[in-house]
Order: C-alpha cells, then sequence, then structure tokens
C-alpha cells in the first residue's frame, strides 16, 4: 500500500484532521514496532523502509498484506495520535480496543506466515552453547 493512502485512511479515523507524512509516520514507525514486537519480526518501520526505497515520498510498503495496513497499523497510528492529543480520549478507547483486537487477528493467523527475512530468529530466549554438564548449585553446594 502507498504510504500517501495509508495515511489518507489514517487521517480518515481522525475525524478528517490532514495530518502531513511526517507528523504521521513516526506513529505508524510505533506499531511496526509493536508488530515486531507481537510477531518477534524485524520488518523495518516505515520511516527506515522510506531512506532504503528509491520510489521517492510516496513509496510502497508492500513487505505484510494490506489487510493488516487496514486494520492494525491504520487503528493503531489513530490510537497513539490520540493518546499524546488531549482532545481524543473518548475515540482513544475506541481505537485502541480496535488496535489491539486487531493486533491479536494478526498474531494468530500470521505468525506462522512471516517472510524468513523478516523472522527475528534467535530473539527472545538465550541460546546456551555450552554443553558441559554443570550440575545443580544450592546456596555454593553442589547437587549431581
Amino acid at each position: 500500500m502507498k504510504l500517501s493512502i495509508l495515511c489518507g485512511l489514517i487521517n480518515v479515523k481522525l475525524a478528517g484532521e490532514q495530518l502531513p507524512q511526517a507528523t504521521l509516520l513516526p506513529l505508524i514507525d510505533e506499531v511496526i514496532d509493536d508488530i515486531n514486537d507481537q510477531l518477534n519480526s524485524i520488518f523495518p518501520v516505515m520511516s527506515d523502509f522510506a531512506a532504503d526505497n528509491a520510489n521517492g515520498p510516496d513509496y510502497d510498503y508492500n513487505l505484510f498484506p494490506d489487510r493488516y495496513l487496514r486494520k492494525v497499523v491504520v487503528y493503531g497510528a489513530a490510537a497513539k495520535f490520540y493518546s499524546i492529543d488531549e482532545e481524543g480520549i473518548g475515540p482513544a478507547e475506541d481505537f485502541t480496543l480496535r488496535y489491539s483486537q486487531n493486533l491479536y487477528y494478526m498474531i494468530r493467523d500470521y505468525t506462522s506466515q512471516v517472510p524468513l527475512a523478516y523472522q527475528a530468529g534467535a530473539q527472545g530466549f538465550i541460546e546456551d552453547d555450552d554443553t558441559t554438564d554443570v550440575g545443580i548449585y544450592v546456596y555454593g553446594g553442589d547437587i549431581n
């Protein structure tokens, strides 16, 4: 999905605001960071993708399906905007709920489909390369 379309969808959720891409991009990046945390993935955030993309300011972010951009990123960016806007208490709760639900569905349905190039690999746990048996230590004593 093109960044201009994504920003337009977010602005519609923000009651017709006309926020520029530069204002929305950090919010979109935060949502993609949340997605990466939940999926244990390493999708580049929009601003990094833009820096590496030669298509100019209206690039196409096609790293995961558009339905997740519409359902997760749009609601997530709107929730994040309203959470910092002093006038957005009511909509913030609704968007936060929708964002949470849609993020759950994305995790449920897309976790097994994350392309290998964007899987985080060994993150989330500590690998132990030591194969020696060290036993269990209790109060300095060795129990084998």
